[in-house]
């Protein structure tokens, strides 16, 4: 009888073993496919904002999430953590417009025009200031 109990639970615990192996991977493959799905939808575009006064433009990246009515952007700093959300998304034949906050606290209005090789370049005005800042945009999927 010990040899029948222990062989019963010898094969459980490689059942136990294989069945939780499977599942494992499973899971891992459900992982795998959500990770895959959301890099689909996320475009990284580069981008420039040159301000007035400065010498240089700053180098940016806007993030791109979704398309159509579901289009989300966010504006962020390659080397730093920052990521500032695009609010009032407009994409129109040949003008993207968003607003944003910036850190600083202050609203900021930016309307952009497509250019023939589908990029776009515009001005960036904080509400209520006079002196603009443009900005380039690459182009992306809408």
């Amino acid at each position: 009888m010990r040899r029948s109990t222990f062989a019963l639970l010898t094969a459980g615990m490689f059942v136990f073993a294989g069945t939780s192996d499977v599942l494992a991977q499973e899971a891992a493959d459900v992982a795998e496919e959500v990770v895959v799905e959301t890099q689909i939808d996320v475009q990284v575009i580069e981008a420039t904002i040159m301000n007035p006064g400065a010498f240089e433009p700053m180098e940016l990246n806007v993030e791109f999430n979704g398309s159509g009515d579901d289009l989300a952007a966010a504006i962020t700093i390659p080397g730093m953590e920052m990521r500032i959300d695009l609010n009032d998304l407009l994409v129109a034949d040949d003008e993207f417009s968003f607003s944003l906050v910036n850190p600083g606290g202050q609203e900021i209005e930016c309307t952009l025009y497509e250019l023939d090789d589908a990029s776009y370049r515009g001005e960036c005005m904080a509400v209520g200031e006079g002196e603009a800042a443009e900005m380039t945009l690459g182009a992306f999927e809408k």
